[in-house]
This record gives C-alpha cells, sequence and structure tokens, in this order.
C-alpha cells in the first residue's frame, strides 16, 4: 500500500508539473498570438502611412511641375517685358537725339559714318553704286527708324 501511495502521489505531483508546464505554454502561446497580432498591426498601420506618404509625394510632384510652368511663363513674359523695354529705351535714345539735333545741336550725335569694304571700294570706283546706309538709330526688330 505505501508503494502504491508514493506512486500515487508521485502521479499527482507529475501530474502538476505537466499541469504548471501546460499552462505555462498555453500563456507562451497566447503572448505570442498577441505579439504576432500586434505586428500585424504594426504592418497596416505602417502601410497605410506609406499609402498616405505616397499620395503626398504624387501631390508635392503636381505643384511642383505646376510651378515649374508658372516660373516658364513667367520668365518668358519677364523676357518678353524687357525686349520691349529695351526696344522702346532705343526708340526714346533715337527720338531724343532727333530732338538734339533740331533743338540742341551740340548735344546731338552723329551717326556713324559707313566704312566701304575693299569689295565696295572696288565697285564704286568702277562706276557701281555704295552698298545703301543702314537708317541711323532705329529699333532693332521692330521694323521702327
Amino acid at each position: 500500500q505505501d508503494d502504491d501511495d508514493h506512486k500515487k502521489e508521485y502521479c499527482n505531483t507529475q501530474l502538476d508539473i505537466g499541469d504548471d508546464k501546460k499552462k505555462s505554454l498555453e500563456r507562451t502561446v497566447a503572448d505570442e498570438e498577441n505579439a504576432v497580432a500586434a505586428v500585424d498591426d504594426g504592418i497596416k498601420a505602417l502601410a497605410e502611412e506609406i499609402s498616405t506618404l505616397e499620395a503626398g509625394i504624387k501631390a508635392l510632384d503636381k505643384q511642383v511641375a505646376e510651378a515649374t510652368e508658372t516660373r516658364k511663363s513667367e520668365h518668358a513674359e519677364f523676357k518678353e517685358l524687357m525686349a520691349t523695354s529695351s526696344a522702346a529705351k532705343e526708340l526714346l535714345g533715337y527720338a531724343k537725339n532727333r530732338l538734339n539735333k533740331f533743338y540742341n545741336p551740340q548735344l546731338y550725335v552723329a551717326p556713324p559714318k559707313q566704312e566701304l569694304s575693299e569689295q565696295d571700294k572696288i565697285a564704286v570706283s568702277f562706276g557701281g553704286t555704295a552698298p545703301p546706309t543702314p537708317a541711323p538709330g532705329g529699333v532693332a526688330g521692330t521694323g521702327v527708324a
């Protein structure tokens, strides 16, 4: 009987140890499942954040492209404005010089005399005509003389 009691006690002890081990493993499995679920939630959150950032990047790319087009058109307008301003300045200088010719002759600047090239000198010496002199002053590219 003592032997059976010891065996029963030993078996109960082993059952308790087995139950403890089982509970410990079940807790470990539950903890691991919770960890996996947390990692999955983190992955989903990061995927959403990535898609949000990609959408933001696309929006910024679109804004940059629009800004580039705006700058290009503004640059073209600026170049045109500067060309127009330069042409107007030349025209005003020409008009001022013409007015000085009549009203203030000492400030008048005569247009430079055209010097004939060797070919033109030869043509003139043989009785040909000299090439026409360009109109004094004027605004380049506008047809205004």
